[in-house]
């Protein structure tokens, strides 16, 4: 860890939009704006949750769906940190590239961004099913 990364941060404080904390925020986004693409694609209505409550102009499902996913965003921000102190516009430009890493699914690579696809269509395929066995979820190596 750098000395930049020692900071006053010893909690997640969502909303921050400072520190690491902010570029955690930044690239959450980044993940929850590519489920609710494939939500949609897949005729989910992202604003019903199963563990997130709906809250006025929420998207719960969205916010559910993603959790699993967000390890991804943490494990490239701290490789992105690890050079030291870094403006936020350097990790806003660096961020959106988590979705084209290689990821392992379905015993092939893909682009996080196609996983994610495959991810959600594996949720609807389990759910209808009621065959938890069917999600495909894009894990770390």
């Amino acid at each position: 860890m750098s000395e930049w990364q020692q900071t006053e941060e010893k909690n997640r404080v969502p909303g921050t939009r400072e520190g690491v904390n902010g570029m955690l925020d930044y690239g959450y986004a980044i993940l929850r704006t590519a489920v609710l693409r494939s939500l949609a694609a897949h005729g989910f209505i992202a604003a019903i949750g199963i563990a997130h409550t709906a809250k006025a102009g929420s998207f719960a499902l969205a916010d559910d769906v993603m959790e699993p996913l967000r390890p991804w965003i943490d494990r490239e921000l701290k490789v992105f940190l690890q050079g030291g102190k870094r403006p936020m516009q350097e990790w806003m430009r660096q961020a959106v590239s988590v979705l084209q890493l290689e990821v392992p699914m379905n015993r092939n690579k893909m682009r996080l961004l196609n996983a994610i696809d495959v991810y959600v269509r594996s949720f609807a395929d389990a759910a209808m099913s009621h065959t938890p066995s069917l999600l495909k979820i894009p894990m770390l190596p």
